[in-house]
């Protein structure tokens, strides 16, 4: 049995070919050539069909026949596969002579036939899994006969993490690392057993980037791109309910991903592993929202059709920590940004980043300056630069400020520099507002009462300004009777501001509140 199924493997490779030449023959004008051409695919069209012929005929014998007797010895599958090889090189080449007789007009003509059949065969060959022998598919059919304990290997499925959830403050640049791993992912093509499934980049502010109402069916549309027969369910539950998208979270995962991934056969030569990336997760505009996306998609870890995995980032805002909280530490990962990188680390990258943009700068500048006088090549030199580093760490949208502003064609990049250099602080420029300001005007968006907005603020300078001007952090309890307010007040007004602010999400009486860097990036 193993054996005929080796053989229709073949016959279904050699058939997908054997139709890409016969388009490519039915558009070709009748020559000596192309008569040659035809008679090699005939060749190989007969080769086929023989041994199907006979398969048919093994099957119609009776059931006490074909079971005493072998359908075919190894040697007659290898050597049906030879032929095969044999047949399909020798209409390749007949193939590659069919212009040879035509004028230049139609050597274009057929060159480009010839470029688009190229494309489908080397399609055929990518999704073609060439088994390696039948002595090793045998062997691992007797091996699929030994008692194992599932889940004993390191590698094991039920072993694996399906959540990667990568924190970080605002500002570092979490967004850049999302870009990073999706592209990487995407140009391995499948190597290695992975591939992107799907990408999502929340972003408040902007339509349906800001919601999560579309989420479920955005990354159910770039699913069934991806995975063979996902299509097919997905069609069936839309055509069933076509306002499935307008229902709750709930309905369209259950509808658009978890069931119909379910009926999904696994796919031995396709991608078994699926990395799905999804950007700032805080960005999602309802608390609730962020919850039930976390929640729903720890289902997805026991599915044993596809393998998913989901990469996602965003920064440590209450909402998400509390939804992490309730899920097993065998479904996700997590990992801290700003602990899992060194300091010096983060001050080189910063240091290269300003380097290669003080360079752009400096070179932009230099095809026509405004003074009459270039910048010297070693602009803006090692001391400037160390102090812009100072002052960035570890937030690299500081960096990215700073020569933006130096940058402005509108002004002479040296008094820009020496304008950041004389400031105690950078937060006076106008993009920080791009860092903070979405974080901040939460604060108040719900409150309509204006005594009410004025003793948040009151509230707010009184807590806020006092974490960032002391000299040493305090704990929550210190801070209270420092400022003379309950503690319950400085944990209401510190909720929001997880971004911005380190706050312990346990122990929060007995550890240090303290700002995301130093008071002096501010």
């Amino acid at each position: 049995m193993t054996s005929l199924l080796v053989g229709c493997e073949i016959v279904l490779y050699t058939a997908n070919r054997l139709r890409a030449y016969i388009e490519f023959l039915h558009q070709l004008p009748r020559t000596l050539t192309q008569t040659n051409f035809e008679t090699a695919v005939t060749e190989l069209y007969a080769h086929v069909l023989g041994f199907l012929a006979h398969a048919i005929r093994i099957y119609q014998t009776s059931t006490s026949h074909h079971t005493l007797r072998a359908f075919w010895t190894d040697g007659d599958i290898i050597e049906f596969e030879k032929t095969c090889n044999e047949l399909g090189v020798r209409v390749e080449i007949e193939a590659s002579n069919c212009d040879r007789t035509f004028s230049a007009q139609d050597r274009q003509w057929i060159g480009e036939l010839k470029q688009d059949l190229q494309r489908v065969l080397e399609e055929f060959k990518h999704s073609h899994r060439l088994l390696e022998s039948l002595d090793r598919l045998e062997t691992k059919i007797d091996l699929d006969k030994l008692p194992y304990a599932k889940g004993a290997m390191y590698n094991s499925y039920g072993d694996d993490h399906s959540i990667f959830w990568l924190s970080g403050w605002a500002g570092i640049d979490k967004s850049i690392i999302s870009r990073t791993v999706a592209e990487w992912v995407a140009s391995q093509g499948g190597l290695g057993g992975i591939d992107i499934g799907a990408n999502f980049f929340f972003k408040r502010g902007e339509g349906d980037r800001g919601s999560a109402s579309r989420f479920f069916s955005t990354i159910t549309r770039e699913l069934v791109l991806k995975i063979p027969g996902l299509e097919a369910s997905v069609a069936e539950v839309i055509t069933r309910d076509p306002l499935i998208i307008d229902k709750a979270l709930g309905e369209q995962f259950d509808e658009l991903i978890y069931q119909p991934l379910c009926q999904v056969k696994f796919i031995a030569n396709i991608s078994s592993t699926f990395i799905v990336v999804v950007d700032a997760l805080d960005e999602c505009e309802k608390e609730r929202d962020v919850k039930i996306i976390i929640d729903l998609w720890s289902r997805l870890a026991h599915l044993t059709t596809v393998r998913l995995k989901l990469f996602l980032t965003s920064r440590p805002e209450l909402p998400i920590q509390l939804g992490f909280k309730n899920i097993s530490t065998a479904v996700h990962q997590d990992v801290v940004l700003q602990d899992v990188v060194p300091h010096t680390t983060i001050q080189h990258d910063i240091l290269i980043f300003l380097e290669d943009a003080f360079g752009e700068i400096r070179n932009s500048y230099n095809l026509e300056p405004s003074s009459g006088a270039t910048l010297d090549r070693d602009w803006p030199g090692d001391k400037r630069l160390e102090a812009l580093v100072d002052m960035a760490v570890p937030l690299f949208i500081i960096a990215a400020t700073v020569s933006r502003f130096v940058g402005d064609s509108d002004w002479d990049p040296r008094e820009r520099l020496e304008t950041i250099l004389q400031f105690t602080s950078i937060g006076q420029l106008e993009q920080m507002e791009q860092t903070y300001l979405p974080v901040l005007t939460q604060l108040s968006a719900r409150l309509k009462n204006t005594q009410d907005k004025d003793k948040l603020h009151q509230e707010f300078r009184m807590i806020v300004g006092s974490i960032v001007s002391l000299a040493e952090p305090l704990c929550r309890q210190s801070l209270a009777a420092l400022l003379n307010i309950s503690p319950d007040t400085i944990a209401l007004r510190l909720r929001p501001l997880h971004s911005v602010l380190q706050i312990p999400l346990t122990q929060i009486h007995r550890s240090e509140l303290f700002t995301c860097h130093s008071t002096s990036s501010y």
